[in-house]
């Protein structure tokens, strides 16, 4: 609630006066979905979608430098974290195909809609965003920032998991499909906030209560908590399990670990951010750079003078002071017999 609070007040301020507006609503949209604040992360999701169509710069590869499609779907996936199913259903129209992540989201979306019995064969979404995981993979570095090819997968695998589940009832294949949605998210790179929607971790936990793993679902749920606090649903489970802050006892009152160690199914696809540049720095630049390095060689040649003729005095001062205890006359004409 905190959270949600202050990221409400950043976002209030004029446009203008933001550093980074984008950030501000997207971390009001992931704090509010984690403290069940519904209203809250919508509005904020509505607001993020408005001010990337305002901005035009929700096409990859454009002068922006990355994708903002990162942020433009951010309300579709308020009604995926909400589980909205009836309103995702209700997005009948797809997106440009240009704009690959937010197609691959909307397919995602209309997926687990149809996963929960809401709009058409979960199957064939499936099929369709599997299909858009390629073209994802295939587009420009600008879609490794903010993780938008891993997460995209993360998305298929989740669709998978799901249909696995809720259509077919197979729990152990689910099982399989959702472990391994969760060794890609533990593959994320760092951002602010978190990238991805919601951990996998419940979903997974969800599947593990079909499949009557009561402590090992506890003990997901209490590694999710530990790194993602105060979820509200998440707590709110774990009391209907009489796992009070999703802790899970033995007789003796020591906590009951499960581990669980996912089912890596082919390694995840990762290219490091920064390898390809996309971008060649243009001749004002270069020319900038050397005038800043020709400007710091400047301002480093006086403090060496200075140094210089400090130690040619001292150089000088200690040759007088050992030729007077000698009793050597300084030689004349040379620069210490001008300093006697």
């Amino acid at each position: 609630a905190t959270a949600t609070a202050a990221n409400t007040a950043a976002a209030g301020f004029p446009l203008g006066e933001q550093r980074y507006p984008y950030h501000n609503l997207e971390a009001l949209v992931w704090g509010a979905r984690l403290g069940g604040d519904r209203e809250s992360a919508h509005a904020g999701a509505n607001r993020m979608v408005a001010l990337t169509e305002y901005t035009a710069f929700c096409r990859v590869g454009d002068a922006s430098w990355y994708s903002e499609e990162r942020f433009s779907v951010q309300q579709m996936l308020t009604f995926i974290y909400f589980e909205e199913w009836a309103d995702l259903a209700a997005l009948r129209t797809p997106p440009p195909p240009e704009l690959l992540y937010t197609r691959a989201v909307w397919y995602f979306g209309r997926g687990m809609a149809a996963a929960h019995g809401h709009g058409g064969a979960a199957i064939e979404w499936l099929e369709l965003l599997k299909s858009q995981s390629e073209l994802v993979d295939a587009a420009p570095i600008d879609y490794e920032y903010g993780n938008l090819k891993q997460l995209t997968h993360i998305y298929e695998w989740t669709l998978r998991g799901a249909l696995l589940l809720e259509i077919e009832g197979d729990i152990a294949a689910a099982l399989r499909a959702l472990r391994h949605a969760l060794a890609l998210q533990e593959a994320l790179w760092y951002d602010e906030p978190y990238p991805l929607y919601r951990s996998r971790r419940p979903a997974l936990a969800d599947a593990l209560l079909r499949d009557n793993q009561r402590a090992a679902a506890i003990s997901l749920l209490y590694d999710d908590l530990a790194e993602f606090p105060n979820q509200k649903d998440v707590l709110a489970l774990c009391a209907r399990l009489n796992a009070s802050n999703c802790i899970e006892r033995d007789a003796s009152g020591n906590r009951v670990s499960v581990p669980l160690f996912p089912d890596v199914i082919g390694a995840p696809k990762r290219v490091a951010w920064g390898t390809e540049n996309r971008f060649a720095p243009s001749k004002m630049v270069e020319e900038e750079k050397a005038r800043g390095m020709s400007a710091a060689r400047g301002q480093a040649s006086m403090p060496m003078l200075m140094v210089m003729v400090m130690a040619a005095v001292a150089v000088a001062a200690v040759g007088i002071v050992v030729r007077r205890v000698l009793g050597v006359a300084p030689l004349k004409g040379t620069r210490a017999h001008a300093l006697v």
